[in-house]
């Protein structure tokens, strides 16, 4: 009787005790953690470095090697002059038979040769009688012109270093004639003239060409 009161109290408590107690809940298991691989990270490829480039060394020129040019020996200028009153055409000496007389008075700074051609109107150049050297700045007279009647023309060239082999200057060449042509008579009359050179000339001269002056070869 004893044991089963026991009993039912037992199981009355145990039935209480399962009907009060607060049910205990069951935990949710927390998932591991998932672990995310990391991907690895791919190596930035080192760049290969580039040699600096280096700049040619600057070698120096080495300085020319100035070569030494002999100075050129000047030539000589040549002055070569005849003198005055000094014939260069024939006749050598002039006529004598004429009286007529045709005087050079040089002003220029230049040597002249004055030659006496008779004018002819068929004649193609002038027909040179007599030619004479004057020196710059002096004088000198043709005498003895004229064993007959004749218009005389009168060409003048100057310069300086006269050539006798070319029977020309060689530098500062000039040339002139006279405007008018003069007249020779011959005996008993007697014709005397007078050729003024100086600069800027006068009305009795003209200049002449150069390829126009006659050649006295």
């Amino acid at each position: 009787m004893f044991k089963l009161i026991w009993f039912c109290v037992l199981a009355l408590i145990a039935f209480v005790g399962v009907g009060c107690a607060t049910p205990t809940p069951t935990p949710t298991p927390i998932p591991p953690p998932t672990f995310t691989r990391v991907p690895t990270a791919t190596a930035i490829p080192t760049a290969t470095p580039v040699p600096p480039t280096v700049a040619p060394t600057f070698t120096p020129a080495p300085p020319p090697t100035a070569t030494r040019i002999p100075t050129a020996v000047p030539t000589r200028q040549l002055f070569r002059r005849s003198w005055t009153g000094s014939y260069l055409f024939y006749p050598v000496p002039p006529a004598r038979e004429g009286c007529g007389t045709l005087a050079i008075e040089n002003n220029l700074d230049l040597d002249v040769v004055v030659a006496l051609a008779k004018y002819s109107a068929t004649a193609t150049r002038p027909n040179f009688i007599v030619g004479v050297y004057v020196i710059a700045h002096q004088y000198y007279a043709i005498l003895n012109i004229g064993s007959d009647n004749f218009l005389g023309e009168v060409y003048v060239a100057a310069g300086e270093d006269w050539d006798p082999d070319l029977s020309k200057f060689t530098r500062k060449n000039q040339y002139f004639r006279t405007t008018d042509r003069l007249m020779f008579f011959a005996n008993p009359s007697c014709s005397n003239w007078t050729i003024k050179l100086a600069p800027g000339l006068g009305p009795d001269l003209q200049v002449v060409p150069e390829n126009q002056f006659p050649s006295f070869q």
